[in-house]
């Protein structure tokens, strides 16, 4: 019940269920060719897609982030790189 494979190359493949050990990500790649992970080991921040995402320290945005319901004009909030903001239907206390 117990098959032993010291390598193998599979050019596709399918698993239902599975127990893993330690995971290395450093060989998967995007579409286009490109790794996911930085030399250093790290996941790219572009290479991230995800519904929800928790940060554990201070987060730092080099590009627009916004609500995943965000419509211009209609819904959702939006922060751009340039300063401006964007809230649909908010309720401020205090100085806006």
């Amino acid at each position: 019940d117990v098959v032993y494979i010291n390598n193998a190359m599979i050019r596709n493949g399918s698993i239902q269920e599975g127990q893993l050990g330690p995971i290395t990500i450093g060989k998967f790649f995007l579409d286009d060719g490109t790794p996911v992970t930085t030399a250093g080991g790290l996941i790219r921040a572009e290479a991230i897609d995800v519904d929800n995402l928790s940060v554990a320290e201070a987060a730092r945005f080099y590009d627009d982030v916004q609500s995943g319901n965000y419509i211009a004009g209609q819904s959702g909030w939006r922060i751009r790189q340039n300063g401006s903001v964007e809230f649909n239907d908010g309720q401020f206390n205090g100085t806006v």
